[in-house]
């Protein structure tokens, strides 16, 4: 599988492997979409090696399921990943760690 969730009763932390792209969406979608939307929701990009354009997507897919909010975590990110987020000025939108 190339993506574990661990649930907690407040937290949902996704962490993806690999390439963050079209191929995850199904498995990254079904992660949260029947969670509730007040949850914390954190994903730890540190086995991530790529990201795409669908990737970046996802996670505004994942952003929109929780109102907008700007507290979502992307945790762990190569330098690679931060500076693709950096780049479509996804530091705005999440809180890269």
């Amino acid at each position: 599988m190339l993506l574990e969730v661990e649930k907690t009763k407040d937290k949902i932390t996704i962490k993806p492997k690999g390439d963050f792209n079209y191929a995850l969406n199904k498995d990254f979608q079904e992660s949260f979409k029947n969670e509730s939307p007040d949850l914390n929701y954190v994903v730890d990009m540190g086995r991530v090696t790529f990201i795409d354009s669908s990737g970046i997507g996802m996670l505004l897919i994942l952003r929109e399921h929780t109102g907008g909010r700007s507290d979502i975590q992307l945790i762990n990110s190569s330098e690679a990943v931060r500076n693709a987020l950096k780049l479509v000025h996804y530091d705005l939108l999440f809180q890269i760690v």
